[in-house]
């Protein structure tokens, strides 16, 4: 990379860095983390995902244990689902998904142009034929 182009993408990722979606994501990634209760429940969502599946995976299945398994889960996804945290740091996520993918249509419209259809993105890229 030259050394333009070095400049440009550490301005770019400074203005990134500093830009209202990433400080939001960022805050919402520590309030996630530093949330002891939140935590807890996905650790208890995954050890009852991987009982689950351990399960599913004998010959013999017990189907009430996958039952009772499988309505632990959808408890502990509801609990997880409402936690003010959680939700804080989705749709931070979701923000920042739709950044990238705008950062990445950009890169793409200059590298395979012909991808990007006349440059004319609705923004969905799952209805786009070129990228994917």
């Amino acid at each position: 990379m030259n050394e333009e182009l070095k400049n440009a993408l550490e301005t770019f990722l400074t203005v990134l860095r500093n830009s209202e979606p990433v400080v939001k994501y960022l805050n919402a990634k520590e309030a996630y983390i530093s949330d002891g209760h939140l935590i807890a429940l996905v650790n208890q969502y995954n050890v009852q995902g991987q009982l689950l599946r351990d399960e599913g995976a004998k010959p013999e299945r017990d189907q009430e244990l996958i039952g009772q398994i499988t309505a632990k889960l959808k408890e502990l996804y509801d609990e997880i689902l409402r936690n003010e945290h959680m939700l804080a740091m989705q749709e931070a996520e979701q923000v920042i998904s739709e950044i990238v993918n705008e950062i990445n249509h950009g890169v793409q419209s200059i590298v395979q142009p012909e991808a990007v259809e006349g440059g004319a993105c609705g923004g969905n890229c799952s209805s786009c034929s070129g990228c994917h």
